[in-house]
């Protein structure tokens, strides 16, 4: 079968920091802003700062916020309000913010969920193994109440074993198509996920009924824990569902980054047999993305580590983590430029950029820079500074609908 190949655009230049143009300051109508903004690297603590408009200058955090106990594992916004994966203590939970005069408040909780996503006004998922580590949770967005389950223990038991008892499904949950998507992993005591393979649970999201499990063989982690703000999976504007690979494991059972993305079609239930993006290939290596790719318009971006991560990951938090451009037709990728490196770890932004208003935002990550910059694909050429934090590490801008 035909797949995607990569070539490579050399397209990277000189580092510059350029002020964004007038049509980027301007408030956006219909939107309001929530920055969210690591202000504790050791615990993941921070703030969610709500703005009417995309900053033009720097965001000083001692200004206040809307403190949370862990916001580098924030969730997602889905009309009028933000769906966070903890509560202002940093418990698992669904954790549901508005904006009320300007200010961020609370507007219901579902504890112990460990990642969520929502189909429509009155519908959503989530995984809470506490109930059942073998069923998904459905639950009303808008009353936060607990509406059903989808029982799959027929689907998890074959794959079950004395050395696999652990399950969970908090890797990523996207609702596209009319279907659900989700992934479960069994590990054994250790945390060691033997299998070098993904199993993908897709559900009817009309009638909640299980469709299929459809399994891809070379890599087993998509997603990346519960970090639905990183973009490792999204819903492109195409209506496809986007996968990013996270890391397989080797033969000594070692996780190891391993950069694939993938496709699902609109309400479809195989991975499309055409697409498949190894950015080893590209790399000639160990791929790793910080973040996951997002799509827009024929185009995925992503930031990308410009060189293979060594075997004893001695180069990992090298500052070499680069955004980047990919043609899904034709395969080119070229790094994107303009754009101060980033490095990896836990000082570092883990989110992937996103598409605000049809301009995709990069968050920069690097003992000199914490901030935001931005890139117009109709226009080409460089990405420009949006904007940059005094202090803290940047995390995901939420965009809320005026409702």
């Amino acid at each position: 079968m035909n797949k995607l190949k990569l070539t490579l655009v050399i397209a990277l230049t000189g580092m510059i920091a350029i002020s964004c143009s007038d049509d980027d300051t301007a408030p956006q109508a219909g939107s309001n802003f929530v920055l969210s903004l690591v202000t504790d690297a050791a615990n993941g603590a921070g703030l969610l700062i709500a703005t009417d408009a995309i900053p033009t200058s720097a965001v000083n955090p001692e200004n206040g916020g809307f403190a949370m106990g862990q916001i580098r594992t924030t969730g997602y916004a889905y009309k009028d309000a933000i769906y966070n994966n903890h509560n202002d203590a940093g418990e698992s939970g669904i954790y549901k913010l508005k904006l009320e005069n300007g200010r961020v408040v609370e507007d219901g909780e579902i504890p112990n969920a460990q990642i969520s996503a929502i189909k429509d006004d009155n519908k959503g998922y989530y995984w809470n193994p506490n109930l059942s580590p073998k069923a998904i949770q459905v639950f009303n967005p808008a009353t936060m109440e607990r509406t059903g389950d989808i029982d799959l223990s027929s689907v998890i038991d074959p794959y079950v074993t004395e050395e696999t008892p652990n399950i969970s499904f908090n890797n990523f949950m996207e609702v596209a198509g009319g279907k659900l998507y989700t992934q479960f992993t069994l590990t054994n005591q250790n945390g060691i996920q033997p299998y070098d393979s993904s199993f993908v649970v897709i559900i009817n999201a009309v009638t909640d009924e299980f469709e299929k499990l459809t399994i891809y063989p070379q890599a087993y982690l998509f997603g990346y824990y519960g970090l639905k703000n990183a973009r490792y999976t999204s819903v492109g504007d195409d209506g496809y569902v986007y996968i990013s690979t996270w890391s397989a494991t080797t033969e000594s059972a070692v996780t190891f980054p391993r950069a694939i993305i993938l496709r699902i079609r609109a309400g479809e239930t195989n991975f499309d047999p055409n697409f498949e993006i190894h950015l080893d290939d590209f790399i000639g290596g160990a791929a790793l993305m910080l973040g996951g790719a997002t799509y827009l318009n024929g185009k995925l971006y992503t930031r990308l580590k410009n060189e293979a991560a060594a075997p004893d990951f001695s180069n990992i938090t090298a500052q070499a983590i680069v955004p980047c451009e990919i043609d899904v037709n034709t395969g080119a990728i070229k790094i994107i430029a303009g754009v101060p490196a980033s490095t990896f770890g836990a000082t570092s932004s883990f989110s992937g950029p996103q598409v605000i208003h049809g301009k995709v935002y990069f968050p920069i990550s690097n003992p000199d820079y914490q901030g935001y910059y931005v890139y117009d694909p109709v226009e080409g050429g460089a990405a420009e500074e949006a904007f940059s934090f005094q202090s803290g590490i940047p995390s995901n801008i939420f965009v809320l609908e005026d409702l």
